[in-house]
This record gives C-alpha cells, structure tokens and sequence, in this order.
C-alpha cells in the first residue's frame, strides 16, 4: 500500500480572481518515492482532523512568508505579503498530524513553519539582517544546486560532516530553535538547512526539484519510509 500524503496548496491570484495551485515538482517527488498525494486547500470549511485520518503523512510545502506574530516580532519592511488563511492552514494541519502521530515534513517555508511551530523564531530577512555573502535566493533553475550543506549529526539526511550541493530559494532562515528540535544540516555561512526530531523531518532547500539526483530523491524517500512504518505499526 502506498502512502497517501497530504500536500499544502498556495495561493495566487488569477485575473483578480483568488486561486489556489500545486506545483508539480512535489507530486512528482512523492509518486518517484514511493507514495500518492492528496492536495489540500485552505478553505474556511475543511475540517484538517479528517485529512489527518484520511493520509498517512503531511508535507508543509514551500511559499510566502510567515507572519511574525506566530513569534512575536513586528512585519519586517522587506517581508513579501502573509497570507493569514495559509498559515492557518498550514499550522492546523500539523497540529492535527501530530496529534496522530503521522509524520511531517517541511520543504523551505514549511520547513520554517515547523520550527515556529515548536517556539522558534525566524530571521525574517537574511540579505539585511546577516552577514554573508552566500546567496540563499539563487536566479539559477530550480533543478540546479548552489551552495553546500554540511551534515553536523548522522541523520535522515546522511552522515556526520558529509556535504553536498543545495538549491536555494528563500530570503528568510531559522533564527532560535524551537524546543524538542535537533540543527542536522548547516550552509557554509551558518544558515540552518535541516530539522527533526521523531516526529518531524525539516528541509530548508527544495529537494523535491532535484529529484534527478539520488541524494536528493532520498530525502523525501526516507519521508515516505518513516510513514510506510507507521501504516505498518
């Protein structure tokens, strides 16, 4: 039986016209690993308690930013439009899984909403707010890694000091931990590139688009293994 994993929708709007959309690069991740999909939007009358039951497994998906009222900070001048009806979604829909003890993953800003999740914080804009001169929103194609990751624990992602080459595409970061989370991967200027703990996996970049390397592929592989032994008990 394939797991099925519940996806987040964003939002866009379409000849002012409020719409919602999934980008194919995650539907094709979860199918390659192993798994089905279940897209979900954040409609004011879904009940998230019910998609819990119906999928086996939650990815928060990458998007805009995150209001800092979730962690007690005033709107930073160069944060891009919240959405409050997606970070409802979003934070409901990980309440619900883990109250079922299903797994979730965060892919970049699920990856953040996680760690605000658990009382962390964020850097709301990494260009003028940290010194470094990595590039963390690269112009270059999705499938294309630009900047290194060192693992600094074994974990679902490899092997203490491995490294390898990341895509990039965000402007805000994990600033003070949430409670229970363990830092598994760093850039090479500090930046926090991945979570977890035994309930939850964090990813800051976007592996769902370089599926084309194994590496990467094994990252949502090791997602859909931790909900395959669940469906098993």
């Amino acid at each position: 039986m394939k797991p099925k994993i519940a996806l987040t929708a964003r939002d866009t709007i379409i000849r002012n016209t409020q719409g919602y959309y999934f980008q194919q690069s995650y539907m094709d991740a979860v199918i390659a690993a192993g798994g089905t999909y279940l897209g979900v939007l954040p409609l004011p009358d879904h009940n998230y308690d019910d998609i819990a039951d119906l999928c086996d497994g939650l990815i928060v998906t990458g998007g805009g930013d995150i209001d800092p009222k979730y962690f007690n900070e005033p709107l930073h001048e160069t944060a891009g439009l919240v959405k409050e009806n997606i970070d409802e979604m979003d934070f409901k829909l990980i309440k619900a899984f883990l109250e079922r003890d299903k797994p979730v993953l965060g892919i970049c800003r699920g990856h953040q909403v996680l760690n605000v999740y658990y009382g962390g914080s964020l850097i709301q804009d990494i260009p003028t707010q940290v010194k470094t001169n990595l590039i963390h929103s690269q112009s270059e194609h999705r499938h294309v890694g630009t900047h290194s990751i060192t693992i600094t624990k074994d974990c679902f992602l490899g092997k203490k000091n491995d490294t390898y080459l990341c895509n990039s595409f965000h402007h805000q970061a994990i600033k003070q931990l949430g409670s229970t989370l363990d830092i598994v991967a760093i850039s090479e200027d500090g930046i926090i590139e991945a979570i977890q703990n035994d309930k939850v996996l964090g990813v800051q970049w976007h592996p769902e688009c370089m599926i084309q390397e194994d590496y990467h592929l094994n990252v949502i592989k090791q997602f859909i293994e931790r909900c395959k032994k669940k469906i098993r008990g």
